[in-house]
């Protein structure tokens, strides 16, 4: 997936998600401090 493909995906699910799974994290998303807000099972789908 490209960074924006990402970037869209995590924000797209956003919305339905309950706010405490948010975490932040400069490795996927690099588009400025709101946009770092990655989710906790993007993180853990992922292989890094």
């Amino acid at each position: 997936m490209s960074k924006k493909m990402i970037f869209n995906n995590i924000f797209s699910t956003s919305i339905n998600s309950d706010i405490k799974e948010i975490y932040i994290y400069d490795i996927y998303c690099g588009y400025g401090a709101v946009s770092r807000m990655c989710y906790r099972f993007f993180m853990k789908e992922t292989v890094i």
